[in-house]
């Protein structure tokens, strides 16, 4: 369970995926969500933002894939890199696997996706390192 009184911060959004928990910043006021998280709402500026579980079900809306990537993920290329629209309303970029990326024809926006997460190799159990990725749904 999220505690509600915690600040909707991106450390904190990075904390929940690293519980595996796909979450966003919900405003009281307005109804809203987004991500990233903010301390205060963009649509109303109101500063009542709590956290919402979101199902993880999203629909593909735009994709690249990465052939060059810096030091720290050099050896994972190539990979795809998604933005995907949730049923719940917000968009977030996150990798796309179970798919090709040597065969991005055939990858289609407008795809059904849905979250999972990985874990990072080289974490320890002391510093578990999570990340979020879509799958083809």
């Amino acid at each position: 369970m999220i505690k509600m009184s915690e600040e909707t911060t991106v450390k904190k959004y990075f904390e929940l995926i690293n519980e595996q928990k796909l979450c966003a910043a919900h405003c009281a006021s307005c109804d809203s969500l987004h991500l990233p998280p903010r301390l205060f709402c963009p649509n109303c500026n109101s500063k009542t933002t709590d956290w919402t579980q979101l199902g993880g079900e999203g629909t593909l809306r735009s994709f690249t894939v990465i052939h060059i990537a810096g030091t720290k993920y050099a050896e994972d290329v190539p990979y795809i890199v998604a933005i995907v629209a949730l049923k719940e309303g917000p968009s977030v970029c996150a990798r796309l696997v179970g798919v090709d990326p040597l065969k991005p024809e055939d990858i289609h926006v407008g795809d059904p996706v849905v979250a999972d997460f990985e874990e990072l190799s080289g974490s320890t159990s002391e510093e578990k390192a999570t990340r979020l990725v879509f799958r083809p749904a």
